[in-house]
């Protein structure tokens, strides 16, 4: 096997780290576009009533964007899962129901970071046996009660 000269070896290199430097300007550009929602979505997960411009819904779709945030965005849709469901649903079903739904839960580990929502929103969602259930007094059931009361 014939081996490459010196010269060529340092060409091909210098071609490399062209194209190597030209992907991390691109990585960057995407980085750049990427974390500001991330923070946004984390924000929104974690209930931050005072994040605006975070989440809206399109064709029953749960996306970052520009529009005006409703905080609880996730909260409700967990609501709506478990006002659907026929019993308690495990954590893992409830993060099935939220995809099909096209809802995301964001994280590395999504099902983990359900269930400590689940848990942070104990005022809307309770542990039964093995599973959840959604309390009385959800914020749908709010909802729905000043949407009546005027």
């Amino acid at each position: 096997m014939a081996t490459k000269s010196l010269s060529k070896l340092l060409e091909r290199r210098e071609d490399l780290d062209e194209r190597i430097t030209k992907l991390m300007r691109e990585r960057a550009e995407v980085d750049r576009q990427i974390f500001p929602r991330f923070k946004q979505l984390a924000a929104a997960v974690d209930g931050d009533a005072a994040v605006a411009d975070v989440v809206h819904r399109s064709d029953n779709n749960v996306i970052l964007g520009e529009a005006k945030a409703r905080p609880k965005a996730l909260v409700e849709e967990i609501e709506k899962v478990l006002r659907d469901a026929k019993g308690p649903l495990r954590t893992s079903q409830i993060l099935m129901q939220l995809t099909t739904r096209g809802v995301t839960v964001g994280g590395k580990r999504p099902l983990n970071n359900l269930a400590a929502h689940l848990s942070h929103h104990d005022k809307h969602f309770a542990r039964e046996g093995e599973g959840w259930v959604l309390r009385t007094n959800s914020l749908i059931d709010v909802a729905n009660t000043n949407a009546h009361a005027h």
